[in-house]
């Protein structure tokens, strides 16, 4: 909600600018959508609320409809949803939190040998867990919201699992966020001059403050583990970046090996302990009763 409400403004702002100042240049012109609701009658309460349950975080004072809601499309959806939140549930408590559990001893103590064995076996669970949420969200969800809402872009994701690099993952697996960030914060920077390294930086650098906020203030832990992991992202996207420049079966094949690497092994499940630790040496009783 609070990315929708920046969009709402940063896009009003600028709707207001070219209203006040019109301009003649070919590329300075509005879609052509828009004018079916021109700025200022675009300003109304109706149009707001729209944009709030729109599956979408960047404000268009219009947007393509669908003609008509199918309600059996909408319902197959919610069933999608119903099933894997269960599937999630039971596979976390069920093979997540044992495993988790029994990794506490061995971060006591640092043994290393150890954490990377767990490591290794949570990342297996991680990976599916992370999938089943991932469809529940991007394909059912926000589909079945698209419908109800008759929102006529559909495009939330694109195939980040062949992704050649780090950089091209960002950019596919949610379309969303990504066209948030680059319409509100990475082209306004380039705009100003902006190199599109210290852009993307920039970026990063928001992306890693929020996902800690996301992260942390659930968990009672800001310990930072959020934002380092975004923040590693920057050296992953130049090492894979060659790799999506040249091309070639190869190029892609190194690329997707080193993005799948990355992501199964060192993100999702190296968190998942160091915040999993954390809350229990601050709340639980699991340390506690072994100290």
């Amino acid at each position: 909600m609070w990315l929708k409400t920046a969009s709402y403004a940063f896009t009003n702002r600028d709707l207001r600018h070219a209203y006040l100042h019109p301009s003649k240049r070919a590329e300075d012109a509005l879609p052509d959508i828009y004018a079916q609701c021109p700025y200022p009658k675009n300003i109304s309460l109706s149009n707001l609320t729209y944009f709030w349950w729109a599956p979408t975080l960047v404000y268009q004072p219009v947007y393509p409809r669908s003609p008509r809601i199918r309600w059996s499309f909408v319902a197959k959806r919610l069933a999608e949803v119903f099933g894997l939140s269960v599937f999630i549930w039971v596979a976390s408590a069920q093979y997540a939190a044992p495993l988790l559990r029994n990794s506490l001893d061995k971060m006591a103590s640092l043994e290393l040998i150890s954490i990377l064995e767990r490591l290794m076996k949570l990342s297996t669970i991680s990976l599916v867990v992370w999938l089943a949420g991932f469809f529940a969200l991007f394909q059912s969800f926000l589909n079945a919201l698209a419908e109800v809402t008759r929102f006529g872009d559909r495009d939330f994701y694109s195939d980040w699992w062949n992704s050649d690099s780090v950089g091209t993952y960002w950019r596919t697996w949610n379309k969303p966020v990504y066209q948030f960030m680059k319409r509100h914060v990475f082209s306004p920077l380039i705009g100003r001059g902006w190199s599109p390294w210290a852009a993307s930086v920039a970026v990063f650098s928001l992306s890693a403050v929020l996902h800690e906020l996301l992260v942390g203030v659930p968990t009672h832990n800001i310990i930072g583990v959020a934002a380092v992991g975004m923040l590693a992202q920057l050296p992953l996207i130049k090492l894979t970046a060659p790799f999506e420049r040249a091309g070639g079966h190869y190029g892609k094949l190194v690329g997707n090996t080193v993005f799948w690497v990355s992501f199964v092994l060192i993100g999702q499940p190296l968190a998942a302990l160091l915040y999993f630790f954390a809350w229990e040496a601050k709340y639980g009783s699991h340390l506690k009763g072994k100290a």
